[in-house]
């Protein structure tokens, strides 16, 4: 896989967890940064079902959301998946001003803790499912997400 600046990406079963590095995007740069790396992820073809955990970002500006839609497109037409979590209250008004509750499934919370020996299950478990995250182990991390929080 390649590097990743901007991305931290964790892998388990058929789903990828993409996190936020920046706290903050809301450079040019930062921006076409992000989707072009949010992008590569959908077109190396092994990425189709994507968690993107927004649990590091305190602000965004509304141009990602353009992005946003974009990979939306790219993954559907693969068939594929994106779920939005860990949303902050700092972003979660624009979220919800550009109606994008609408587009993807979120969930509120999201953390990522120490890897749990007790939990072996994928992230599948959340891609699959049709409300919030579930949690999984993947690469060293476990990512939880609360549904309906």
């Amino acid at each position: 896989m390649a590097a990743y600046q901007r991305l931290a990406i964790s892998e388990g079963g058929d789903v990828t967890a993409v996190r936020f590095r920046d706290r903050r995007i809301d450079t040019i740069l930062a921006i076409e940064q992000v989707g072009e790396e949010l992008y590569r992820l959908v077109e190396e073809g092994r990425h189709n079902r994507l968690v993107l955990d927004f649990s590091n970002v305190d602000y965004l500006s509304s141009a990602l959301i353009g992005k946003l839609l974009s990979l939306n497109v790219k993954v559907e037409a693969r068939d594929g998946n994106v779920k939005l979590c860990g949303i902050r209250p700092e972003v979660s008004d624009l979220f919800h001003a550009c109606k994008l509750d609408r587009v993807f499934p979120i969930s509120k919370d999201a953390a990522v803790a120490s890897p749990a020996s007790d939990n072996q299950h994928a992230l599948y478990d959340y891609a699959s499912s049709k409300g919030g995250c579930e949690h999984g182990r993947v690469s060293g991390a476990r990512l939880a997400c609360s549904a309906g929080t």
